[in-house]
């Protein structure tokens, strides 16, 4: 059998088998459970509510009118199935059980605090009656509590949300959106969806059918600042001014200090004041007119001013212009697009002028600059192209400060590849194109591609013409040559071009190998490579350089100067005519003979013979008047094998020979210079050991002085040191008999204050003993005359009085009978002194041996 022990304010559960019903039992008691019974329930404590809680059961009991818990009848307790049920302090102060069946939903809660400036939002979900508003509600229905309160959770009604109260600062408002037609806290009806503004200060709670949608600041207005709003629909704002759905306006701090924009009105942007100088200016494009805003126009702005850009309208290009200031040597080229009156001239759309410095130009908005100007100060060596719009005329102009005109512009000049090249490898350092050296010791003429500056096109075209040279110049539109001498600086007319020469270079000579504007008219040389075969069929490779120059004899002739170019390329025709010459001259003489005379053979085939048999001293080609003044072999080689080996044996036979005699005269030459030096060597010998002998001498006597000045040094070095040794020491006793009285006399002077702290402290003391006797003393006073009061007080006044007017022996017995042993009994005259009296009192209870009087 078990025993359920139920302590105080516990209770568990016990369920019959045989009927099935589960009742409650309740501590405190021991309760054995029989055999048809078990445990539904374990042991559990009460549930105890605080001060401000409440819990939630579900399926409560049902109870009677007189709150009594009805049962079922068969014995089981009645539940209210689906029920929620709250139970709080005020209705179950004690500690409760559960019934059977009831159930805890969820944890003990406190009571809902509502602080200030919250408000708690309700729903009815039974229809009843509202004890706070003393309002019946139905279901469905919603309301608020505002704050401070503390709300009771129950059944009817069920908590939505908890609302805090927005704080309205100075400046800020917040806007509201009504969620059915109602009235605002000012009265003012609202239907659905409607938004509007709260702007006083404090803390707001919107009520159940306002919603908060966001907070409004205020934007700041300055001198300086404004912000352009949009309208959303037609309204009238705070300044009383209509305006309508889509329009823009300015708000500046003519208006206010601070606005907050309206539910009607939409921010657009923050606009900055433009402030400009008395020398700026500027173009507003759609400006204002009358408040009306005048789209696709422009209007002109000069400084000094300061404004606000108003609704679409636009600064022209986002720019404020400074005023153009013309000095002496700038103009402007203007065009007129409208019609234009500048002072008494009339402009028509299209007319183009000039306007020059010095001076200061605003561009007015009917006029276009399309071009700015600067007088160029031109060099009698620079120059430019200038075309006449009008005629199409181009015109040089070169050694003065030229201004164009409004009719003219510069006229791009345009060569051909291959003069540009050849302008630009002068301006490089080279005349002609690069030369370089190839393995066979040979040079090759190559382009020059390398271009470091580009040729402005509008310039004057020049070419420094090289020391005795010629340019010829081609007019295409005269049909004209010019033929200029260097050294001249050539200056390209518009319609001429330069004349490219195109000669034969490198060995043997090849075609098309140097490009130049100009022909060098020598004298200079210039070399080739042939090969001849004698007469006995010995082939020769023959290396020869001529030296050649043109003969001009009057520079002003015209024709005589066509003479020069008339042949395009002399190098290659003089080389191939006198390579001709040379080859039939050597074809008619064995080898022999040409190895033995070859110079006087070349020489006599290129110059020919005289009417006595001479040999000429020049050859003149006549038909471009160039002369060949000398021909000189620089190297022969034979082109067949064994003819080349057999030379180079003769040769190298030659140079051994050669090189033997050299070896004996520089070996008879250098036993020469070897014996002289074997001369000099004995001579300077003998010198070096005088030399050494006389340095010995003169070494013996320095060491012999150094000894006996380090002798006398060391006697005197030691001598210093004695004395300077009794010095320290009489010095260091006079130091250490001054330490001595120093530390005598502190050590005196370190008693005697010792003995003074000493002194002071006894004095101190002493001091502070009288002052606590004085102390005592005034305390025991203070008790004396304490005691003597409450004695007098004890006694009485009219006791005192009855003392007086009793004889002796009744005031005697009165006064023992009180308990005062030693008195006295004046008769007022006589002035007495209690404080010593009060003293002997004191005195005979403390010493029982004095006898009372």
């Amino acid at each position: 059998m078990d025993i359920i022990k139920l302590q105080l304010k516990t209770y568990v559960h016990i369920k019959d088998t045989i009927t099935n019903i589960t009742y409650l039992l309740e501590g405190p008691k021991n309760y054995a459970l029989k055999s048809n019974e078990e445990i539904a329930l374990n042991v559990t404590k009460y549930i105890q509510l605080g001060n401000s809680q409440y819990i939630k059961i579900k399926n409560p009991v049902a109870r009677g009118k007189n709150g009594e818990v009805l049962y079922e009848s068969f014995g089981q307790v009645k539940l209210q199935y689906g029920e929620i049920e709250y139970r709080n302090f005020h209705d179950y102060k004690d500690p409760f059980p559960l019934y059977p069946g009831e159930i805890q939903n969820g944890k003990i809660s406190n009571f809902i605090v509502v602080q200030a400036n919250k408000a708690l939002k309700l729903k009815a979900e039974y229809s009843h009656y509202d004890e706070i508003k003393k309002k019946q509600r139905k279901p469905g229905e919603i309301w608020m509590y505002r704050g401070p309160l503390n709300y009771i959770p129950n059944k009817n009604a069920t908590v939505m949300s908890l609302i805090d109260a927005t704080i309205i600062l100075p400046n800020t408002a917040i806007r509201l959106r009504a969620l059915c037609d109602t009235e605002d806290k000012n009265g003012v009806k609202r239907l659905a969806g409607e938004e509007w503004l709260i702007k006083e200060e404090g803390a707001y709670i919107p009520n159940i059918d306002e919603e908060f949608v966001k907070k409004e600041s205020a934007y700041t207005l300055t001198d300086k600042t404004a912000i352009l709003l949009s309208a959303l629909a037609d309204f009238t704002d705070i300044y009383g001014i209509k305006r309508e759905a889509g329009s823009e306006w300015l708000i500046t701090m003519e208006h206010a200090d601070q606005h907050i924009c309206d539910v009607n009105e939409k921010f657009v942007e923050k606009r900055d004041i433009i402030v400009m100088s008395s020398r700026q200016y500027c173009v507003i494009l759609n400006p204002y007119e009358k408040g009306i805003c005048q789209y696709g126009q422009r209007k002109l702005i000069k400084g000094e001013r300061s404004f606000f850009l108003q609704p679409r309208e636009k600064i022209e290009m986002d720019k404020i212009f400074e005023i153009m200031v013309l000095e002496e040597n700038d103009a402007l080229l203007l065009q007129a697009n409208e019609h234009y009156k500048e002072g008494e001239v009339e402009r028509q759309p299209g007319d183009k002028w000039l306007i020059k410095g010095p001076c200061e130009f605003i561009k007015p908005l009917q006029l276009q600059i399309l071009e700015e100007r600067k007088a160029m100060p031109l060099d009698e060596n620079e120059g430019i192209y200038v075309r006449d719009r009008n005629t199409g005329e181009i015109k040089t102009v070169s050694g003065q400060t030229y201004l164009l005109k409004e009719f003219e512009e510069l006229w791009e000049k345009e060569l051909s590849p291959q003069v540009e090249e050849l302008l630009q490898a002068q301006l490089n350092g080279t005349i002609f194109q690069t030369a370089t050296m190839n393995k066979k010791g040979e040079l090759d003429y190559e382009k020059n591609n390398k271009i470091t500056n580009n040729r402005i096109k509008h310039k004057i075209v020049t070419f420094r013409a090289p020391d005795n040279s010629a340019v010829q110049l081609f007019d295409y539109k005269n049909k004209t040559k010019r033929y200029i001498f260097g050294p001249e600086l050539v200056k390209l007319n518009p319609h001429e071009e330069f004349t490219v020469f195109s000669l034969s270079g490198k060995r043997p000579k090849q075609e098309n190998q140097i490009k130049n504007l100009a022909i060098l008219l020598g004298p200079d040389f210039m070399t080739d490579l042939i090969e001849v075969e004698t007469r006995d069929h010995a082939r020769l490779t023959l290396q020869l350089s001529y030296s050649w120059k043109f003969e001009v004899l009057d520079k002003n002739n015209a024709e005589e100067c066509y003479k020069i170019f008339k042949c395009n390329d002399f190098v290659g025709d003089a080389c191939k005519n006198i390579a001709a010459k040379i080859r039939a001259a050597v074809s008619s003489v064995p080898f022999e003979t040409f190895h033995k005379g070859s110079a006087a053979i070349v020489r006599t085939a290129v110059f020919g013979k005289d009417e006595k048999g001479n040999t000429n001293s020049f050859l003149k080609f006549s038909a471009n008047n160039l002369l060949i003044t000398n021909v000189d072999i620089q190297a022969q080689e034979p082109c067949d094998v064994k003819t080349r080996e057999n030379l180079s044996k003769l040769t190298n036979l030659s140079i051994s020979s050669m090189n033997t005699m050299q070896k004996a005269t520089a070996e008879h030459r250098q036993m020469m210079v070897g014996e002289e030096s074997k001369g000099r060597l004995v001579i300077q010998k003998i010198e070096d050991d005088t030399h050494a002998e006389k340095q010995n001498i003169e070494f013996l006597k320095r060491k012999i002085e150094t000894e006996s000045v380090k002798t006398s040094g060391n006697l005197v070095a030691k001598a210093k040191a004695t004395a300077k040794s009794n010095q320290i020491e009489g010095e260091s006793a006079i130091r250490q008999t001054q330490l001595k009285v120093e530390s005598l006399e502190i050590e005196v002077l370190y008693n005697l204050q010792q003995e003074e702290e000493n002194i002071k402290e006894e004095i101190r003391l002493k001091e502070k003993s009288i002052d606590v006797e004085i102390d005592r003393l005034r305390k025991l006073m203070k008790i004396e005359v304490g005691e003597f009061k409450k004695t007098i007080d004890a006694i009485g006044r009219e006791t005192i009085v009855e003392m007086a007017r009793a004889g002796p022996d009744v005031q005697a017995k009165l006064l023992g009978s009180l308990g005062i042993k030693s008195f006295m009994i004046t008769d007022g005259k006589n002035p007495i002194n209690l404080f010593s009296t009060a003293k002997g009192m004191i005195n005979s209870k403390s010493n029982p041996g004095i006898c009372d009087q």
